[in-house]
């Protein structure tokens, strides 16, 4: 990410105003299917230091086994370590390590005292 706001021609093209036009397929364009996979990595990155983590980026976090400081980079191997272990399941996508209070926040699950 640091590299990325370190590159004019970077800051001015995604600080431009938004422009409608037909969606390309990303996956046949190597150029752009990588720049895709590295602001998905740069977004789990930024939220997975915030004090509001997404439920999606807990659920990558937990599954995938990466620190809540890890870079993207870091993030993109786990990820990919995980995918290639085991792939992804639909139980896959909540959380196991925290459960939901009345008002929407979350807290770690009561551990039974002995």
């Amino acid at each position: 990410m640091k590299l990325k706001l370190d590159n004019d021609l970077w800051i001015r093209r995604a600080s431009s105003a938004y422009s409608s036009a037909v969606m390309p397929e990303i996956w046949d364009d190597q150029a752009a299917s990588g720049e895709f996979i590295d602001s998905f990595f740069d977004y789990i990155e930024f939220t997975n230091t915030s004090k509001a983590t997404p439920l999606i980026v807990q659920s990558l976090r937990e599954k995938a086994e990466f620190s809540p400081g890890a870079s993207s980079t870091d993030i993109h191997d786990a990820f990919e370590d995980l995918l290639n272990d085991r792939g992804w399941s639909i139980t896959d996508w909540k959380p196991q390590k925290s459960s939901r209070t009345a008002k929407g926040r979350f807290r770690p699950p009561r551990t039974s005292s002995p």
